[in-house]
């Protein structure tokens, strides 16, 4: 994700992540494990919030989400997911000197 400096300075940084569970057998048993503030979650999709507050422009925050679904009420098959969120902090355009 890029972020103005300006957008990240007042609030989180919102993102929204979903597993396919295709081939699996329902009903499944999901752990979400996240670096960042979960604001809504359900079986199959997860809404984190990242504070990035204090963040200077030119930086990068990388955040792991991960996901562990077992199939069968817990009682079938295991598969772990997990993917690094990128979060680029960019100078504000409309604060972008212009040469005269």
């Amino acid at each position: 994700m890029r972020v103005p400096e300006s957008y990240a300075a007042l609030r989180p940084v919102k993102g929204y992540y979903r597993i396919v569970t295709e081939g699996m057998h329902k009903p499944f048993h999901v752990i979400w494990i996240i670096e960042g503030n979960v604001l809504n979650h359900t079986v199959h999709s997860i809404d984190v919030a990242f504070d990035v507050r204090g963040t200077p422009a030119g930086e990068t925050l990388t955040r792991l989400l991960s996901a562990q679904v077992t199939d069968r009420n817990g009682q079938g098959c295991i598969v772990h997911s997990s993917v690094f969120v990128q979060i680029f902090v960019i100078r504000d355009p409309a604060l972008k000197k212009t040469s005269l």
